[in-house]
């Protein structure tokens, strides 16, 4: 959800995320504000957002359009581009090119395993960026 430059009250909140939810949504992804984080938490619904506010949406808020193109910061999201989130952040990647990604990402992972093992061996960490371009 794109809330575009409004800051000021919350666009998602608990019943939203419960409606999501039993329609089958996995989590959100809300460029602007959400509110009830407690409960949203309580439902274990991932929620990703830039701000927080005890404000309801409802008399300041207008929702204008749903299933287009998002912006959020200079990234633009299509329907069927793929969103992955965790702890540290959101991505999306375009579908056109999701299994490059994926190719290119187990690559990494495969470089980062063999650091890993090799740092319990009492490696160098210097050494081993040099040698794998991974850290």
């Amino acid at each position: 959800m794109d809330s575009g430059d409004e800051k000021s009250a919350a666009h998602w909140g608990e019943l939203m995320s419960k409606t999501s939810m039993e329609k089958g949504a996995k989590g959100a992804i809300i460029h602007g504000v959400i509110r009830d984080t407690e409960e949203i938490i309580k439902h274990e619904f991932p929620v990703f957002a830039c701000y927080h506010s005890p404000l309801t949406a409802v008399y300041r808020y207008n929702i204008i359009d749903f299933n287009n193109p998002i912006m959020i910061g200079e990234v633009k999201i299509n329907l069927g581009d793929y969103v992955f989130e965790d702890i540290d952040g959101v991505v999306c990647i375009p579908k056109e090119i999701i299994d490059d990604v994926i190719n290119q990402a187990e690559k990494v992972k495969e470089k980062e395993d063999i650091v890993r093992g090799e740092l319990s061996a009492g490696k160098n960490i210097r050494d081993l960026f040099e040698k794998h371009k991974v850290f």
